[in-house]
């Protein structure tokens, strides 16, 4: 499937996938982008799939878009369809702990237990 860009009141909406073929494109059309705009919000969750090349073109967007003090901000963290690549990457893009979630999803008969306890 293709990828297609959409901006949406100032959020890129990503609908279709990003992989290998073409993580580098959409890294260098969003760094144009943060050099356009005061803040760019990207969009996810539409997403078909997305390999680990995809997220580590994000994760190169965010040190650049940190590095030089822009806002750069990725959404769409339940987009379940994209697990494996960031678990396969370990790369975050997003507010809250991913890894911890997704364990928390794969583990939840198990209780963790604090050594105090054991």
């Amino acid at each position: 499937m293709t990828l297609n860009i959409y901006e949406i009141e100032g959020v890129f909406e990503l609908q279709g996938d990003v992989t290998t073929y073409n993580a580098q494109q959409v890294e260098m059309y969003f760094e144009v982008m943060l050099r356009l705009k005061p803040q760019v919000i990207i969009n996810l969750s539409r997403l078909e799939s997305m390999d680990v090349a995809g997220v580590y073109a994000f994760c190169n967007l965010l040190n650049q878009a940190s590095k030089e003090g822009k806002f750069l901000r990725f959404v769409g963290a339940n987009n379940f369809k994209l697990q494996n690549a960031f678990l396969n990457s370990g790369c975050n893009l997003f507010d809250f702990n991913y890894f911890d979630s997704s364990a928390k999803k794969h583990f939840k008969n198990f209780t963790i237990l604090s050594k105090k306890e054991l």
